[in-house]
């Protein structure tokens, strides 16, 4: 019954469900057509700004080529009202606003072939969601912030156009705003005039762009510049957070990587200034608009950031800027490509990283790839190339396969190439498409001109197949010496499909009391079985890992062997990229029921003792968290493991350097792991600063860390009678969704009913505060409060489909929400929801995605109790 269910909901999946949409859902059919029939696209649009509106209003004068006459025109438009039209120097009201369909049609009779302008006066609504036009009022200092994020095709929210990303166009902007507002968009302004009241900004005209690229924020920025380069550079951020801003920071990281990509590609930065704007309620870490990057405001940093914090803002910063060139010079002709464009930035961010003199970029790229391991492994995995066919479909596939996974791959058909044929293809890829649009095939076609030799093999097996491959080391010691030795490759769960793999064997032996990797060898398997010869006589070492220095995207299982040694000492493993290739495979081991998850606890507890590298550590605390609060559900030995760490970070807190970043993640866990009255005692007395822990003084942050703690161990006293103190002293929009979070935390039925209410449909609160609520719906230590809603989470969903919400509230909700239920009933019943429910496809896989997590959580736990 359970193959017959599974097999149903993956049908399910490639049905073209309805779906009602905030927005128009615009179809790879449709961008063909449009494109077949529309050309040489320019905007003149024209916005007008007010404060205390939920509306704007704006024209957008469109010069286009006709190429035929076969049908209408369409402008795609999800606006308030269309008051205007002239077609060609005529006004007429022979058009048709639907604004269920989200479009504008103008009659072909009223068009010419050939040349064509159309003014379209129209009014506009701001969003609350982080996407169209996203309107903000700062609760600290009711200044308001307004920005656009388009991506993948949501600058129709704004101004009516044709919003695919292969009808590039020339836009020129003029922006009527309150005087005291800064206007920011892709191009420097050309010209302004003022008075008191108003300020009138015209644009210079941009290079030939996609919609999805094209940018504006207005509002009371802070403002920070900084001429040394060769291009203009400019940081804004909001005046409440101007205090957080590290601008030296992010000018250095930039500057330095502007000049590394520019020699990589052998192409000058293809804009003419480079602005970048953290802007508030963000769904994303950052976009790539041309000239003009918008980021989540989290990166801003409210409490001393850690140095991992910071290298990993680098790496944000740096993947935008590579999009610059692939993405913005030369970009996708359809979402199809999506992978291509998102990954090559990711791979770009660490190559830049270490261009700009950053080490151990390629060990952050592996803990990178964990993400891409574990959606590859679901049941609802997808290759790499995926039919797109329309635009939910690509809002759907920002998922770890399109990032992270093609960010490996790149990497492994790097390592095969050669990483100078690579770089070579790709200067000739933007030569020869400056301003264009192109397809995978084009981007292969320049690295085959460069390698000399054909990829489709590659492509069709890399790219064209799901799921990841496992290899493991078979060899024989004999007098010393290693013998026989082989690689076996197995396929996935999902995909048998055995593929070419590139990488390196890492022989380790021990000197002087620890772990040293001593020689590598560059190993090409195909199939099964292959032979390993160049390891062969080789002097036996403590233990061999396979792709030691991460070229490859393969899951590794240790040799009996080198497992057997690791085991009893691993404090001999000192080199932080050997630790986090050995602690990663034995986490692979747990999910894939070859370890118990209590033995893994046993072993990683022994290394968080003595563990001093910040990776290492944040990684192994990530696991002990889910062996406690998923893989474990015996509860004396939940509450053992708990005390178990708590007691050690109370130790570590207080020994460690004062205000270092070991010191700090040691702080994040005593609030993961605090379970008992002492625990809560403790943090309490924190917060309160009865104790002292020297160089982690106590602020905001700190403290709202503090609460939660206590409101999820249920402790509503304490957190009730420090609660308002704490919203005085920070009235910061931060600090209202860390209170909404609060309030959602505490274990009691009427707390969660309360929290269901707030997240129903029309209720008064913006995406971001809504994912704030949804982030408290379920405590570990209570799973009965999350199958007691199952119901609630069903229904609402309905509604989501029902009611038009935004895809980014839907996908949200789907993911986080979902109950945390613990036992097989739970599974069932979603199991039913899927197979019985009309909502769409789209929403049913990411359903499925939390459904194949709790069916893993159930086996790990069963191997484990």
């Amino acid at each position: 019954m359970k193959r017959f269910i599974l097999s149903a909901l993956l049908a399910l999946l490639a049905a073209n469900s309805s779906i009602t949409l905030a927005y128009s859902n615009i179809t790879q059919q449709q961008v063909i057509a449009r494109a077949e029939q529309i050309g040489d696209v320019n905007y003149h649009l024209s916005l007008n700004l007010s404060k205390n509106s939920s509306t704007f209003t704006g024209s957008n004068t469109i010069e286009f080529t006709l190429r035929h006459k076969k049908r209408d025109v369409v402008l795609d438009f999800t606006g308030k009202l269309v008051n205007s039209v002239i077609i060609n120097g005529q006004k007429t009201s022979n058009f048709t606003f639907d604004a269920k369909d989200h479009s504008v049609i103008l009659p072909r009779a009223l068009l010419n072939k050939g040349s064509n302008s159309v003014s379209v006066a129209f009014e506009g609504q701001y969003s609350d969601d982080g996407t169209g036009l996203h309107h903000f009022v700062d609760p600290k200092d009711n200044r308001e912030y307004l920005y656009t994020d388009f991506q993948p095709a949501n600058a129709h929210r704004v101004f009516p156009g044709f919003d695919q990303p292969n009808l590039k166009a020339v836009f020129v902007l003029d922006v009527n705003a309150p005087v005291n507002w800064r206007v920011i968009s892709n191009m420097s302004l050309s010209k302004s005039t003022q008075d008191n009241v108003r300020k009138h900004s015209w644009f210079k005209p941009t290079k030939k762009i996609s919609t999805y690229i094209f940018h504006m924020s207005a509002g009371a920025y802070a403002m920070w510049e900084d001429y040394s380069g060769k291009y203009p550079m400019r940081i804004f951020a909001r005046q409440s957070l101007a205090a957080h801003m590290d601008a030296e920071r992010v000018f250095d990281t930039t500057q330095k990587g502007m000049r590394f990509f520019e020699a990589y590609y052998d192409y000058d930065y293809p804009f003419t200034k480079y602005d970048q704007i953290f802007v508030p309620e963000f769904n994303a870490g950052a976009m790539e608009n041309a000239g003009a990057v918008t980021f989540g405001e989290f990166q801003l940093f409210r409490t001393a950031p850690t140095q991992d914090d910071l290298i990993e803002r680098d790496v944000t910063i740096l993947h935008e800027l590579a999009h610059m060139w692939f993405g913005n010079l030369v970009t996708m002709d359809w979402w199809d490509d999506l992978w291509l464009n998102e990954s090559f930035a990711s791979i770009m961010g660490y190559q830049g990283l270490e261009g700009i003199g950053q080490s151990g970029a390629w060990d952050r790229a592996a803990r990178y790839k964990e993400w891409a391991y574990k959606e590859d492994q679901l049941m609802t995995t997808h290759p790499i190339l995926s039919d797109i066919p329309d635009i939910l479909a690509a809002s759907a596939n920002f998922d770890g396969i399109t990032y992270a996974k093609g960010l490996s791959v790149l990497r492994q058909l790097q390592y095969l190439i050669g990483p100078d044929k690579f770089r070579d293809g790709i200067r000739q890829y933007f030569k020869q498409y400056a301003f264009k649009n192109t397809r995978l095939t084009d981007f292969i076609g320049a690295l085959e001109t460069a390698h000399g030799q054909k990829l489709k093999p590659w492509v069709d097996s890399w790219l064209g197949t799901a799921d990841v491959n496992t290899m493991k080391l078979d060899f024989a010691v004999n007098h010393g010496k290693i013998a026989g030795a082989s690689v076996t490759q197995t396929g996935g769960v999902h995909n048998p499909t055995l593929r070419q793999h590139a990488n390196l064997i890492g022989l380790y032996y021990l000197e002087q009391g620890r772990l040293t990797l001593k020689e590598t060898v560059k190993v090409l398997f195909d199939g099964q079985k292959t032979p390993l010869p160049a390891l062969n006589g080789k002097p036996a070492p403590a233990i061999i890992l396979p792709n030691t220095e991460d070229y490859d995207y393969v899951k590794i299982r240790l040799d009996d062997r080198s497992l057997a040694w690791l085991k009893t000492n691993m404090a001999q493993v000192t080199d932080s990229a050997t630790k986090t290739i050995v602690w990663r495979a034995l986490w692979d081991m747990v999910r894939d029921q070859q370890m118990k998850a209590s033995d893994y606890f046993v072993l990683s507890a022994k290394q968080l003792a003595v563990e001093d590298d910040t990776y290492v550590l944040a990684f192994l605390l990530d696991k002990a968290e889910v062996v406690v609060n998923a893989y474990t559900s015996n509860k004396p030995l939940q509450s053992r493991y708990r005390h178990q760490i708590f007691t050690l970070a109370k130790q570590k807190v207080n020994t460690l350097t004062g205000g270092s970043d070991l010191q700090r993640q040691w702080y994040t866990a005593l609030n993961m792991m605090a379970n008992t009255d002492d625990h809560f005692k403790y943090l309490t007395d924190v917060y309160d600063e009865k104790i002292t822990i020297e160089g982690l003084g106590m602020n905001a942050t700190r403290q709202w860390e503090i609460l939660q703690a206590l409101a999820g161990g249920n402790r509503k006293a304490a957190v009730q009678a420090r609660i308002a103190a704490l919203m005085e002293v920070d009235k910061s929009a931060s600090g209202r969704n860390e209170m909404l979070m609060t309030e959602a935390l505490y274990p009691d039925k009427a707390t969660k009913a309360e929290a269901w209410r707030k997240l129903t449909i029309g209720t008064d609160y913006s995406l971001r505060e809504k994912k704030a609520i949804i982030d408290g719906l379920y405590n570990a230590d209570y799973p009965e409060l999350a199958t007691a809603n199952l119901d609630k989470y069903f229904a609402l969903i309905e509604a989501i489909d029902q009611k038009g919400e935004s895809y980014e509230y839907a996908s949200y909700f789907i993911r986080e929400a979902v109950p945390n239920i613990r036992r097989q009933e739970g599974i069932t019943a979603i199991e039913q929801f899927l197979e019985t429910s009309s909502v769409p496809g789209t929403y049913k896989k990411q359903m499925m995605k939390q459904l194949d997590r709790l069916k893993r959580m159930l086996k790990v736990r069963a191997l484990n109790d």
